[in-house]
């Protein structure tokens, strides 16, 4: 049954909710907005799959993220994690789900698609099985990440040297604490990796950690164990993507900062004083790339307190704009500006949706509303859901950059309750000026 099928019988039987029955026409035909104080319109095109499903379920938990995107030798090049560790011990999504007889998933590993177009991408194969080649695994489990549930790695944003043909791709790296630590509220641990490859995405080796929270990993799980999961939730760097500067100067990264400790956590280990704003939303940092090794550690900056300076590795970050939790950032050469689509971080169902901003130098913000009433949650009862937005244009040379014609890109989770159900959809998203 086709999705806009799916939400009118929804509709029909009184099951969805009124934010759900607004879905019916974003997802089956084109949508005219025009924000107010706008100077442009967004048109919306129907969905459809990017990757067919049958290809695209040869992953697990994918995407898990958003999905880097660059231009090699005339190709279109996309990078996506195939989704949960196969030692995780979950059997359902675990072992059982990805190496079982017959079954060919990508479950632990970064996979490449590539394709002349965006409407013909296709997996690299694996030269043994018919499953996603893996470009890129996690390192072993061993002294220096002895836990069986550490999850390195959600590929996110990514900057491609035409010149040195290095591709260096941008990660979230969620670490859980250790075994011995109850985690009742699922936290997690966030910092920022890079990944290096010299051969066009083929390949890739460890740059090391870019971006460090001044509370420290080690802090964060004296904090769980002495005050619980419920206290401390989720903290640092997670849901990245990158852009250029205009000028070429500096890849920046954005990220959605998560510090939502009690204030009793924060008191007692001095976080605000030394790792900067309280709260979640978006965040970023920026390194140089006019150098001999770009954007490598050491040389990120945090924004923070109204300038760049704060040190990527234990600096203090500051917010932009409150509670942005999945969002794609990209310098927009139509409109000659930076756009951001973004949700909010545990709004209720019916205010979910992805809201549209515009920056001139990528601090300040302008907010033009809503653009898409959607579900964009998972783990809890609702209708379908659309997760971890990708602008992609096909005129332009990767991710970090938008035009007039592109291509919204996301994970659609018909049930937001299975964490197995995700495919890669999109829809057209065109500029339109207004006189």
């Amino acid at each position: 049954m086709k999705i806009a099928g799916i939400l009118a019988l929804g509709v029909a039987m009184g099951i969805l909710t009124p934010a759900a029955r607004g879905q019916e026409d974003a997802t089956a035909g084109e949508d005219r907005i025009e924000p107010e104080g706008a100077d442009f319109a967004v048109i919306l095109g129907p969905e459809e799959p990017a990757v067919d499903p049958e290809v695209w379920s040869l992953l697990s938990t994918s995407p898990d993220s958003s999905i880097p995107m660059v231009k090699i030798d005339g190709e279109f090049v996309l990078f996506t994690w195939g989704g949960i560790p196969l030692d995780s011990g979950e059997e359902e999504i675990g072992p059982a789900f990805c190496a079982g007889e017959g079954k060919d998933r990508l479950c632990d590993g970064m996979a490449r698609l590539s394709g002349k177009t965006l409407d013909d991408l296709a997996f690299d194969p694996d030269s043994d099985s018919n499953r996603p080649r893996a470009v890129y695994r996690r390192p072993p489990v061993g002294p220096l990440d002895p836990r069986p549930n550490f999850s390195d790695m959600w590929p996110m944003g990514s900057y491609y040297d035409t010149a040195s043909r290095e591709l260096l791709i941008f990660n979230s790296s969620d670490d859980r604490p250790d075994e011995d630590v109850p985690n009742l509220a699922g936290a997690w641990y966030g910092t920022g990796e890079l990944l290096v490859s010299g051969d066009g995405g083929q390949s890739f080796g460890r740059g090391g950690r870019i971006l460090q929270p001044a509370f420290t990993k080690k802090e964060w799980v004296d904090a769980m164990r002495r005050f619980g999961s419920e206290e401390v939730g989720v903290f640092g760097i997670t849901h990245s993507d990158a852009v250029l500067d205009p000028e070429g100067r500096y890849v920046y990264l954005y990220f959605a900062w998560q510090n939502a400790l009690s204030d009793a956590v924060d008191a007692e280990y001095r976080v605000s004083e030394r790792a900067g704003d309280r709260g979640s939303g978006l965040a970023v940092a920026r390194a140089p790339i006019d150098v001999p090794e770009p954007a490598r550690p050491g040389s990120w900056e945090f924004w923070f307190s109204g300038d760049f300076g704060s040190e990527g590795l234990g600096g203090k970050v500051g917010i932009l704009l409150p509670d942005i939790h999945f969002f794609d950032v990209s310098w927009n050469e139509y409109l000659g500006r930076y756009v951001l689509i973004g949700s909010r971080w545990g709004v209720p169902l019916e205010d979910r949706g992805y809201d549209l901003y515009t920056s001139l130098d990528g601090i300040s913000w302008t907010p033009y509303g809503r653009i898409w009433s959607v579900n964009n949650d998972v783990g809890v009862e609702g209708p379908s859901a659309r997760l971890f937005p990708a602008l992609f244009s096909p005129a332009t040379e990767w991710d970090g950059k938008s035009s007039q014609e592109n291509l919204l890109h996301y994970a659609y989770v018909q049930d937001p309750s299975e964490a197995t159900a995700r495919l890669l959809y999109r829809r057209s998203l065109r500029f339109e000026k207004r006189k």
